[in-house]
């Protein structure tokens, strides 16, 4: 469970990453 956690929490990170590139 904790695992699966932190990488729902690292797509988070990559995809505001993204965006923030993308703007």
């Amino acid at each position: 469970a904790l695992q699966d956690n932190m990488s729902l929490e690292t797509i988070l990170l990559t995809l505001s990453s993204f965006n923030s590139d993308r703007i």
